[in-house]
């Protein structure tokens, strides 16, 4: 039953992308004597594969595959550890390009819900296939890659939020990309730009990424993850001090947030900043200043 359902997984992750679906080399379309070699509908041409009425399909298939997968072992064991699956995290990280970007959804969305086992390992070639994919030029402006990303630090938080893994090379990897969407989804007042302004002009990916932040600092009060590198940074730079550079905690970013275009995310944002009252980095009569930082860049014009 598991081996079947992995071979309808493969099969589905290669007709989304419009790619053949092999099994032992052989095309399935050969496999009998009445498939044509080439149709109309295998040559269609890639964009019209990634069409949403069919995209919609292949991800409600994925997800029942992927989920029967990870719960079923569950369900059938003693115990309620997560189901390691080495082969199911092989095809995973088999998969490239837009293949990869479907197949991970899914596999994330179980990962989050603590059905899939992911270690260190695992972290680590995730992290390494989406960064091979965002320096691709075809990816670089995709939002669709940026949101996985986003899915990817989120679903494996209570992983690479551990103390004592905070000087892994796993983890510089998750400060790495940690940074480069804090630096894009912040907004920045721009005169020369008529206003405030992100780099990101996805909502949705703006939205996930506060709800993402809101997550985090759940979780680690501290801001250690960026705290760190940002100690290392001072003692390295101590004479090169630039007054322009970006923010670097998600409690700086937030406020800034609070300045964002969309009324969606400014209200997320809001309700965000809320919790930045009990961080220890405020705890010593800042409420204040923070108040004024939080305050400051909220809309005052309903009509935005």
């Amino acid at each position: 039953m598991m081996g079947a359902i992995k071979t309808t997984l493969r099969a589905v992750l290669a007709r989304s992308t419009g790619r053949p679906f092999t099994t032992a080399g052989i095309e399935a379309d050969d496999e009998d004597d009445f498939g044509p070699a080439n149709t109309t509908s295998s040559a269609a041409p890639a964009e019209a594969q990634r069409h949403s009425s069919g995209r919609v399909p292949a991800e409600a298939i994925l997800e029942v595959c992927m989920s029967f997968l990870a719960v079923g072992p569950i369900l059938q064991s003693s115990g309620e550890e997560p189901t390691r699956d080495r082969e199911l995290t092989d095809i995973i990280l088999n998969c490239d390009g837009d293949e990869f970007l479907l197949a991970s959804k899914a596999y994330l969305a179980n990962v989050r819900r603590r059905a899939l086992n992911i270690n260190l390992t695992i972290l680590d070639n995730l992290l390494v296939k989406f960064a091979s994919l965002s320096t691709q030029y075809i990816y670089q402006l995709n939002d669709e890659l940026k949101l996985m990303i986003i899915r990817l630090l989120d679903s494996t938080a209570h992983l690479w939020i551990q103390a004592e893994l905070v000087d892994s090379d796993t983890v510089d990897k998750v400060r790495n990309f940690f940074e480069w969407l804090l630096k894009l989804v912040r907004v920045t007042n721009s005169e020369n730009l008529n206003g405030a302004r992100t780099k990101v002009r996805s909502w949705k990916i703006r939205d996930a990424f506060v709800a993402f932040l809101e997550r985090y600092i759940t979780m680690d009060p501290q801001e250690r993850l960026l705290a760190t590198r940002r100690t290392l940074d001072d003692d390295c730079d101590a004479s090169d001090s630039d007054s322009d550079s970006p923010p670097t905690l998600p409690s700086d970013v937030l406020p800034t947030i609070n300045q964002d275009d969309d009324i969606r995310i400014r209200f997320r944002s809001a309700c965000a900043n809320a919790m930045l009252f009990n961080l220890p980095r405020f705890s010593d009569g800042q409420h204040m200043t923070l108040y004024s930082g939080i305050h400051s860049p909220l809309c005052h014009d309903v009509g935005m």
